[in-house]
């Protein structure tokens, strides 16, 4: 069982998002958070997948591959922390990423697609964990961190995109 990290090892940022979640055990978060973000990108119709709600702003496609890439990040930095690499890792840039994404030559049923290959990764990655190799600190973008963290991060992280699509996008 993977419980949420201790309150006094987070920051705001990291309280941000690891406080959308209800569950109190990771992997099932992992899994339930995953079935609803499928279940909402795949409830959009066709015609909508290129909609933004703002100029400047990502489409629903581009949203989707942000939580994709982002879940693909938060993974490699989880897997260096729990074999106990001491390395810091560099931050990353999402709004580049998303301009060379070439997402929107993709459909949104295949990112759907992607994400569930992705998020069955990552619970394939945190089953693969022990109390030994969880809670290893390292840092990655200015931040100390450990894969627990990270872990819930995925998952709230995943929520607030949620979020911001029923809210902006629907």
């Amino acid at each position: 069982m993977i419980s949420k990290p201790n309150e006094a090892e987070l920051t705001t940022y990291f309280k941000s998002y690891i406080n959308l979640v209800e569950e109190n055990e990771l992997i099932e978060a992992l899994k339930n958070q995953g079935q609803m973000t499928i279940d909402l990108f795949s409830s959009i119709q066709f015609e909508k997948e290129n909609y933004q709600y703002e100029i400047g702003k990502w489409t629903i496609k581009e949203l989707l591959q942000h939580i994709i890439d982002s879940e693909r990040i938060f993974n490699y930095r989880a897997l260096r922390f729990s074999r106990k690499d001491h390395t810091e890792l560099a931050g990353y840039d999402d709004n580049d990423f998303i301009i060379n994404s070439n997402c929107k030559n993709r459909t949104l049923a295949d990112l759907i697609q992607e994400f569930k290959i992705v998020r069955q990764s990552t619970i394939y990655l945190f089953q693969s964990m022990n109390s030994n190799s969880i809670d290893f600190k390292g840092k990655a973008n200015g931040n100390e961190i450990t894969s627990r963290i990270i872990g819930w991060m995925i998952a709230g992280h995943s929520i607030h995109h949620c979020k911001i699509l029923k809210e902006r996008y629907l």
